[in-house]
């Protein structure tokens, strides 16, 4: 039976033993007759007819006799025990907490026992024979789910590449509704799943994930450092404070590296919380600490880099890898003579669709141009406001000129995007949105687009205005009167989408493989 079928054929605790407990609970607490309880004695009712034992159910019987007539003063039978559970419906719930948490702890050792037996036997053989060279071992931990990840993903295929032994310690996921295995291996990555999946929510669910992310991950840290030294363990954030889960590698001298996909205080600034608050104080405070505790930080472009800086960072110790697009994934491809490509002007937007990304302004954009452009909106992704997105479009009677392809795997994204005449990114600027580079813009330019951008601080820094069309942030009609430019102007939509495209080796993994290869090669020495 396969993980997947094992997972789901996992019942939740059954009723019964709930009130079974519970009744015994009662049992010890509430009977004051002075008579003995049977289950102080291991004794206890017969579940069923089919696993009940004649002795121990003649045994319970003479005992619940013995009660029966010893005392008037409380009486507790198996309905009025279940009765009380049920009228107590949280204590299921807590004991089903208690059982995944036991079923985690189970499974974490069960799974790390093949491996230590393997390792031991390993060990007692007489190698001194041998004179091969262990490889750097290095160790990830994320709050992702890896498949879709990827910075994680391209950042492990790369070391496992250059022939260091690399494990990823990450999130559960699905792949078309099937669960994915607890371990695996995928282009010489040793992959290690919690058994937690992520999901949205509010504040205490994030909370929740980060914390268990963080215990389990530091298990499973310590487990691989035992079986042989880390010598490195990389941490990506979300959260910072995840560098705390190496606690047991960075104590025997492994190194640490701190990996910062996004600023978690400027993030939740952008979501209305003042930088004076309780919530961005804390964060700041773990951030700082993360920051002190890892050897290097690593991030994802130069602004961020200046903005580490500026909160004590030093410079030495800040290494940038941009989120640049891998040419394996998204090849250059050749530019079409004719622009747009049919009758319709199709704006395409592809990624997740969130407050931060602002969907809902190219909808508005595309209200005011439905009388006098054929133009169309094909979304590719999905997020907490697409919903809202789509009924933006349906109040303003545009809902038939949204085309809604919903998530893709990374290996059709490329072929969805040549389907589009126009990229578009309405990223919101502000304290994180200045910040932010979108690597979609890039996406974009390899399969031929022109793109229509947010002008926001970070992404001029890389390409100006000769390479893309700018729109004033939150400007809906600014987007509209771009987009018009555009559809009467093909001849200029080519110069910049040329001019765009020299830049597009600049702008790869290829180049950023080799430096953070090199980051390496200085951190292992």
């Amino acid at each position: 039976m396969t993980t997947a079928e094992q997972g789901a054929n996992r019942r939740p605790l059954p009723s019964r033993f709930v009130n079974r407990i519970v009744f015994v609970f009662l049992g010890r607490t509430l009977h004051n007759d002075g008579a003995p309880d049977p289950r102080r004695r291991g004794l206890s009712p017969p579940l069923s007819g089919r696993d009940s034992d004649p002795s121990s159910s003649g045994a319970w019987a003479r005992h619940s006799s013995a009660r029966t007539n010893s005392s008037s003063e409380t009486k507790l039978s198996d309905k009025d025990a279940a009765d009380f559970c049920d009228s107590f419906g949280f204590c299921q719930g807590v004991l089903s907490q208690i059982e995944f948490a036991g079923g985690v702890v189970v499974r974490f050792l069960r799974r790390r026992r093949s491996l230590d037996q393997q390792a031991e036997f390993f060990m007692t053989q007489d190698l001194h024979h041998l004179s091969v060279k262990r490889p750097p071992r290095v160790a990830m931990l994320a709050h992702t789910t890896y498949l879709s990840d990827p910075r994680v993903r391209r950042e492990a295929e790369a070391l496992a590449e250059d022939g260091i032994d690399i494990h990823v310690i990450s999130l559960s996921e699905e792949q078309d509704g099937v669960r994915e295995t607890e371990d695996a291996v995928l282009n010489g990555v040793m992959i290690h799943r919690l058994p937690i999946f992520k999901k949205r929510g509010g504040f205490l669910r994030y909370l929740y994930e980060y914390f268990i992310t963080a215990v389990l991950g530091g298990f499973v840290l310590a487990s691989l450092h035992f079986r042989g030294k880390l010598d490195v363990v990389h941490i990506h954030n979300m959260p910072d404070i995840l560098v705390l889960a190496a606690v047991v590698p960075r104590l025997d001298g492994s190194k640490l590296v701190l990996d910062v996909h996004d600023p978690m205080p400027e993030l939740y600034m952008s979501w209305n919380h003042g930088p004076r608050s309780l919530l961005v104080r804390v964060l700041r405070f773990q951030e700082k600490i993360s920051c002190l505790l890892a050897d290097q930080v690593m991030s994802v472009n130069e602004t961020m880099r200046e903005q580490l800086r500026a909160k004590g960072v030093a410079g030495n110790k800040i290494f940038i890898v941009h989120n640049f697009p891998d040419h394996n994934h998204f090849r250059v491809c050749d530019l079409n003579p004719l622009w747009p490509k049919g009758k319709n002007l199709v704006l395409l937007y592809c990624g997740t669709v969130t407050e931060h990304y602002d969907l809902g302004l190219a909808v508005k954009a595309l209200a005011a141009l439905a009388m006098e452009l054929p133009v169309k909106l094909k979304i590719i992704g999905d997020g907490k406001k697409l919903g809202e997105v789509l009924k933006l479009a349906s109040d303003l009677g545009v809902r038939n000129l949204v085309e809604l392809v919903g998530r893709v795997p990374i290996e059709r994204v490329a072929s969805e995007m040549r389907s589009g005449d126009v990229g578009i990114s309405c990223h919101r600027a502000g304290i994180f949105g200045d910040l932010y580079f979108s690597t979609k813009v890039v996406e974009y330019l390899t399969q031929g687009l022109p793109v229509v951008a947010a002008r926001t601080y970070t992404i001029t820094r890389y390409l100006s205005d000769e390479c893309l069309f700018y729109f004033e942030p939150g400007n809906d009609r600014a987007l509209a009167d771009t987009i018009r430019f555009m559809w009467h102007n093909p001849p200029e939509v080519l110069t910049r989408l040329n001019k765009a495209r020299t830049l597009l080796s600049s702008l790869s993994w290829q180049t950023e493989k080799e430096k953070f290869l090199s980051f390496y090669a200085g951190l292992l020495r």
